[in-house]
Parts: C-alpha cells; structure tokens; sequence
C-alpha cells in the first residue's frame, strides 16, 4: 500500500509541475501569436463636411463599434484617386489564447481622419463599414 500511494503522489506532483510549466509558458506564445484576421468596423455615424479647404484637408468623424473587447482599433485605411475619397475604419482581431473567450460587449469606437488633397473640386467621400457604407460630397476650395 505504501508503494500504491508514493507512486500516486510522485505522479501528481508531475503533473502539477507539467500544468505550473505550461501556465508560465502560455503568455510567451500568445504574444508571439497575431492574429492576421483584420476586418473594418461597424460604422454607425458618419459627419462630412460640405466644404474644405485645400490647405487643410477634408476633415471627416465617425463612430462605431467592434463586436467586443478581442478586437482592436487599428485607424483608418485612406485610399485616395482621382476625386474619390475612401476611408475604411479597421479592427483586428487578438489572439487570447486557447479557452479565453472575452466578455460580450459592444466596444465603441469614434474618430477623426483628415484626408489631405491636392487640388480643388468636387470630391466624393465614402466611409466604408462592416456591412455598411456613407457616402457624400465635398467641395474643395
């Protein structure tokens, strides 16, 4: 009996020191972990201007959201050609590791972008979001 319970412990304590190793682990693989899913966000309100000017730029705001709080706000993906403005807000998605699931909240996001020009005119903005999308005009002077 006494052999029954020393093999018994000596496996737990091997098994408590492989689970102690694998905690103090897990952080360094997670963080050298990306997640390359990146997606633009849910734009819910958009605010562009009628009038700009040159030297500023066009100005525009919005708001939105990610889906919750394993998503990161990255900024704005700005493409500019001709007279055709558009700004997409993305998120990226963080890895938090095997069985982390993060809490399912709304995470609002708002901001501001100002696209430089570089000649007057009639310009078309569009604010691209996930599954929606704000368009509208704005002269240039």
């Amino acid at each position: 009996m006494f052999l029954r319970l020393s093999t018994i412990g000596v496996l737990i304590i091997w098994l408590l020191i492989l689970g102690a190793s694998s905690l103090i682990f897990a952080g360094d693989d997670q963080q050298k972990e990306v997640s390359a899913e990146v997606r633009p966000i849910y734009v819910d309100e958009v605010n562009i201007p009628a009038i700009a000017n040159l030297t500023d730029g066009i100005t525009l705001t919005f708001s939105g959201a990610m889906p919750d709080p394993s998503w990161e706000y990255l900024g704005c993906e700005v493409k500019v050609e001709d007279y055709t403005v558009r700004v997409t807000p993305q998120c990226r998605k963080r890895n938090l590791g095997p069985g982390v699931m993060p809490i399912m909240v709304i995470v609002p996001v708002s901001d501001e972008v100002t696209v430089p020009v570089d000649k007057a005119g009639v310009y078309q903005v569009i604010v691209g979001g996930y599954e929606s999308e704000f368009a509208g005009e704005v002269e240039v002077k």
